[in-house]
């Protein structure tokens, strides 16, 4: 039987979408384009909430919304005329309800004047023109012509074709199903051991099983797909505020906003994301009086897209504002020391020099520039999701990030490898080739990483026995495999013993009972029932080099 408290979650996570819908039609809203429908959507959206709080004994959700509800039921009467302050008051209440919301759900106390002058600016809006209104002489052009009755049928009501479902019933979903893909690996191990007259009958049911396997996962995977909607409709809002107080003017144009990602994704894209839209606004478009100077409209564009390529999702965030200062942006590295004075760079290179820790270059510290902690936790954040960020720009033409992530966390497609008696698993997505290299082409450098030579760059080496202190393993990468991988614009060759073979693994977070480990993403069991550690490409080298330093 549904508890009071299981309903009481269900409308608080219905409040959540109506806000978002509020604040998505508020972002559209002018004083030069007013919809009427849009004015109802969102009177209807507030009287929801109203009426909702108050069936759940929330009287400030209720008291609050009421006067939300009054200012747009007066402007959609045209009592009241859609301007810039109403919008900018609704705009501040949907963040107070958001706050309110989220106190109800966690059963925390409300900040004791939390809306109050806010409320009083609303009441005031939704009744400051009664008195010109009651004293303004009635004036009629023309009496209004007889309306015509029309007779609309009666339509049956359409049942509701959605469900909501807890989240945590979803992960519980994915874990049997990525158990099945587990089972279905073990039976694939031990087809060998079945005598040969039993064999083939026996081969085609698991090739059956593994096609109904495979069709089971995609649909629970479906499931948990979400469209970045979600989180590029609050890219707008961002967008005006930071530039309203920056004395810019920008429009921000989306695309692809209905491109799914698995919602696992989606909860750790949304501070990346929104830090990369700041900096665009902050850093990359320039004030209007300077872009009428060079030639451009006054108005900045940023364009937030996202699309699929090869089971990935691509994110991208472009602006038409003056590109990366180059000069500028070696200037700093060098003085902060990050990479050595008589380094010479490519233009790729110097663009990507701002996803270094502690890089910045804003002349002062504000709410929009920050303390120069940015860019580089965007790229770490994006890395822990198997993700990659890159930036390429043009001088007075603009900048281009480009946002690379998995469409899944939960299941990847693996390369096992052996090292010593150990297995691990590297993602078949960061791979690019494997090779056995030549004695002269691999250098030792002192105090430093190995290196190798691959086609005239040199690259990395990292000796997995090394990092995981594994006996018996091939010392001399000569004799053994090299998997050169990619990470960003990363690469790195990864000596190994043996190609296992590829197979598709089902990730286990290890953080659950251990604390994190340096490299590794998590843990799975393969065919023959053998634990497994995955590799995280993205840390790997970060360990590799801290291990050369101290070895």
């Amino acid at each position: 039987m549904v508890s009071l408290e299981q309903f009481k979650a269900g409308f608080l996570t219905e409040c959540d979408e109506l806000l978002i819908d509020m604040e998505a039609m508020l972002m559209q809203l002018t004083p030069e384009n007013v919809d009427k429908e849009t004015l109802n959507a969102m009177f209807r959206c507030a009287h929801s909430i109203k009426g909702g709080s108050g069936a759940f004994g929330m009287d400030a959700i209720m008291d609050f919304t009421h006067n939300v509800e009054a200012l747009l039921d007066a402007m959609r009467e045209d009592r009241v005329p859609v301007s810039r302050a109403a919008v900018d008051a609704l705009l501040h209440s949907v963040d107070i309800v958001v706050t309110m919301v989220n106190c109800a759900r966690a059963n925390t106390p409300l900040p004791d004047d939390l809306g109050k002058e806010l409320a009083v600016t609303l009441h005031t809006l939704a009744h400051m023109t009664h008195q010109a209104i009651e004293i303004a002489p009635k004036i009629v052009n023309e009496a209004p012509q007889d309306a015509t009755l029309v007779v609309v049928p009666l339509v049956e009501p359409i049942a509701s074709t959605t469900i909501r479902v807890d989240v945590d019933k979803l992960d519980k979903l994915m874990n049997i199903v990525g158990e099945l893909v587990i089972t279905e690996a073990m039976i694939k191990a031990r087809l060998s051991d079945v005598p040969a007259d039993h064999s083939m009958r026996l081969v085609r049911g698991v090739d059956e099983l593994s096609h109904h396997t495979r069709e089971l996962q995609e649909a629970v995977m479906s499931v948990r797909m979400q469209s970045v909607k979600s989180i590029f409709s609050r890219m707008p809002r961002i967008v005006r505020d930071v530039s309203a107080q920056l004395g810019k003017d920008i429009m921000l144009r989306t695309e692809g906003e209905h491109t799914e990602v698995d919602k696992t994704v989606i909860e750790h894209l949304a501070d990346p994301l929104t830090h990369m839209i700041r900096n665009a606004v902050d850093h990359g478009i320039e004030s209007p009086e300077k872009r009428v100077s060079v030639g451009k409209p006054a108005q900045g564009t940023i364009v937030l897209s996202a699309t699929h390529q090869s089971g990935r999702i691509i994110i991208e965030i472009s602006d038409d504002g003056a590109g990366i200062n180059r000069e500028r942006v070696l200037s700093k590295a060098k003085e902060k020391g990050l990479i050595p004075y008589d380094t010479h760079v490519s233009d790729e290179e110097c663009d990507n020099l701002i996803f270094m820790p502690g890089f910045s270059t804003a002349e002062f510290v504000s709410n929009v520039s920050g303390r120069g902690v940015g860019m580089d936790v965007v790229r770490r954040n994006i890395e822990r999701l198997d993700g990659t960020v890159n930036v390429a720009s043009q001088q007075g033409k603009g900048s281009v990030f480009t946002v690379s992530l998995p469409l899944t966390l939960a299941i990847l497609d693996g390369m096992i490898v052996r090292v010593g008696a150990e297995f691990y698993v590297m993602p078949i997505a960061s791979i690019i080739e494997t090779f056995r290299p030549n004695a002269h082409d691999i250098r030792h450098v002192e105090g430093h990483m190995d290196v190798m030579n691959v086609r005239g760059a040199f690259i990395p080496v990292i000796y997995l026995h090394r990092l995981f202190h594994i006996p018996k393993a091939q010392k001399d990468a000569s004799k053994a495999l090299v998997v050169l991988v990619e990470s960003g614009r990363d690469k790195m060759g990864i000596v190994v013993d043996e190609l296992v073979g590829q197979q598709q693994v089902v990730m286990k977070n290890l953080e659950v009972n251990t604390d994190p480990v340096a490299a590794i993403a998590g843990a799975t069991i393969l065919g023959d029932g053998r634990v497994s550690l995955i590799l995280d490409i993205a840390q790997m080298k970060h360990v590799a080099v801290h291990y050369a330093h101290t070895a």
